[in-house]
């Protein structure tokens, strides 16, 4: 069992990005291995989550969303390098009009800088575990 009370860990936020019942995802054209997935990143210091939910957004998509994400909640677990890590979990709606798919350059300064991911909305994504832990709650 994992206990983060007393440890350091890696503030994250993790994105469902809606347009109607459909989800955004995205798959690294170059690592098809790494599988879908939906926005995420880490939460920059002095950052407030609903910012970093913009940004991440904005950095791995190319969308720029206008609104309020709304928080269904956190997650506790270990980060792909076995960190503790804190996961805050948003949901924001996409205009009706954002196109079905589009291939985006990754920006920011983060370790994904550079990568392409190929993006797209899909009504039933098969996501990793930890990014799937509230999808089903955040469908309306």
């Amino acid at each position: 069992m994992l206990s983060l009370a007393a440890a350091m860990h890696r503030e994250r936020v993790v994105v469902y990005v809606t347009r109607g019942t459909e989800l955004l995802v995205f798959e690294h054209r170059d690592h098809p291995d790494a599988g879908t997935q939906v926005p995420a990143g880490g939460v920059q210091t002095d950052e407030q989550l609903e910012d970093a939910v913009i940004r991440e957004v904005f950095e791995e998509t190319g969308l720029l969303l206008a609104g309020r994400p709304s928080f269904l909640g956190t997650h506790d677990h270990l980060d792909g390098l076995g960190r503790p890590a804190r996961s805050s979990f948003f949901r924001i709606e996409a205009p009706r009009s954002t196109r079905d798919g589009w291939e985006h350059t990754v920006t920011g300064d983060g370790e994904d800088r550079g990568l392409v991911f190929l993006c797209r909305f899909e009504p039933h994504p098969h996501l990793h575990e930890t990014q799937s832990r509230f999808w089903a709650g955040g469908r309306r």
